[in-house]
């Protein structure tokens, strides 16, 4: 765990909305740009569409224009990643017995949040990671949405060969068995980064007050000491509002004004989503956007 210490989450360093982050990620033109090239192989362009390099090349052309990546570059970079639609269902069968329920379990939830798309073989392969760290296999102190977030951000993060110390640490201070003060505490003085959990990582000021309510919920359950991370499109940064923030933030109209893990872990229930999208109910969806990174 040891690492230059890195100040840029502490408290003295609030920058962003209503001076409630904490935090924020931003990336160098290049480094934004290889993301980019990785998140529309990804997820498509026009969203859902298959794409290749030279098509990837035209687009970054028409933004960047001189200082665009080149497609020898953008094919070298998407070598590895695969298409989303294009992933293969994980057969539970080839899923070792002691994970197998459990698995069957995080792929109900996958459907539920995501259209109908079950497991794929990547994450039911990453599912005993998971159920190790938690060891909460039906989600009676965690909910099964936020260790299914944990896991597709790990997946995620796999395909695109992105850095999981934000995730490693999580797993390393587990807040979720304590009361979380040592893991705030190793936040603000920068030895540790906060996790960046973009299946649960809203706009600010977005108005799907349900969806907001659910991640918040997420959160809730993870005992993270941020109420909740969101996405700020206008200056492409994550801001984070600590749990003990007390005053206005981007989220307030959503969730009101408790800061109680027990009260906002309501929002986020796994039998309650599962139970509504078998009965053909009505369901919170989430849409991550690998452009959160």
């Amino acid at each position: 765990m040891t690492r230059h210490k890195n100040t840029e989450y502490s408290p003295n360093h609030s920058i962003s909305f209503a001076s409630t982050s904490v935090g924020t990620e931003t990336v160098l033109a290049e480094d934004k740009q290889k993301h980019e090239v990785k998140r529309l192989k990804r997820d498509g362009f026009p969203l859902g569409t298959p794409i290749g390099a030279p098509a990837i090349a035209n687009i970054l052309k028409s933004k960047y224009r001189e200082n665009a990546l080149s497609e020898r570059t953008i094919s070298r970079l998407i070598s590895g990643v695969k298409f989303r639609g294009l992933e293969e269902s994980y057969l539970p069968s080839e899923v070792p017995g002691r994970t197998r329920s459990y698995a069957a379990r995080l792929s109900l939830v996958k459907e539920s949040l995501m259209e109908g798309h079950g497991l794929t073989d990547l994450e039911a392969g990453l599912s005993d990671r998971v159920l190790q760290e938690f060891d909460d296999p039906h989600g009676d102190r965690v909910d099964l949405i936020s260790q299914f977030s944990i896991l597709w951000e790990l997946a995620e993060r796999e395909i695109s060969n992105y850095p999981t110390e934000d995730l490693e640490d999580l797993f390393n201070f587990a807040p979720w068995n304590d009361d979380s003060a040592l893991y705030k505490v190793a936040i603000e003085s920068g030895v540790v980064e906060p996790p960046k959990l973009r299946l649960i990582m809203p706009m600010i000021f977005d108005n799907d007050h349900a969806s907001i309510r659910l991640c918040v919920g997420a959160f809730a359950h993870l005992n993270l000491p941020f109420l909740y991370h969101a996405f700020d499109v206008s200056n492409e940064k994550i801001a984070y509002v600590w749990r003990t923030y007390q005053g206005i933030h981007a989220m307030q109209s959503a969730v009101g004004d408790d800061r109680k893990v027990e009260t906002l872990g309501k929002y986020c229930n796994w039998r309650v989503q599962t139970e509504s999208y078998l009965r053909g109910l009505q369901v919170v969806l989430l849409k991550p956007d690998s452009r959160f990174l």
